[in-house]
């Protein structure tokens, strides 16, 4: 049997004669990259770095979460001040249910200074508008930015006017 050239191949029984097979005709060559070699405490350079700049802006966003917080529970304050006034038929007895609105108001660690700003009790439009101010301490005081202070405004009708005869 005839020695066989590199690229042939014989079929099994061996009497029929080699058969060549095809190269493939766009055949690329693969070409490995390699890449160069580390130097040594290259990759905690790599992650000094990246926590230098990772750590403020954590430190940041956990600072705005606190504030967007402080911000909707007050929010939540002058509406609920204003519906309690909403419900009272003189300016005075309105201002003091509005302001024992504020006072029974639960603080949140943080919060501080919890006040009724302006309080309008106007008859003509038959609505009420007062704002409430909060200051807030930040968790996490980045350079002068220590303190924030936050207002509301609520605007509600007046529910208690009484029904012309």
């Amino acid at each position: 049997m005839p020695a066989l050239i590199r690229g042939e191949e014989q079929c099994r029984g061996g009497s029929h004669p080699p058969v060549k097979r095809r190269q493939p005709t766009n055949a690329v060559p693969v070409y490995r990259y390699q890449f160069p070699r580390r130097q040594p405490g290259q990759a905690l350079i790599e992650t000094v770095a990246g926590l230098i700049l990772l750590i403020p802006l954590a430190l940041f966003s956990y600072d705005l979460t606190f504030v967007l917080i402080s911000n909707q529970n007050n929010e939540r304050l002058a509406e609920n001040a204003a519906r309690a006034a909403a419900n009272h038929l003189t300016s005075l007895s309105a201002q003091q249910a509005a302001q024992q609105a504020v006072d029974n108001f639960n603080q949140s660690a943080g919060t501080n200074n919890i006040s009724l700003t302006n309080f309008s009790y106007d008859l003509s439009n038959e609505q009420i508008i007062l704002t409430t101010q909060m200051e807030v301490t930040l968790p996490v005081p980045l350079a002068s930015w220590k303190t924030m202070t936050i207002q509301a405004q609520s605007i509600v009708p007046i529910v208690a006017i009484p029904a012309p005869i």
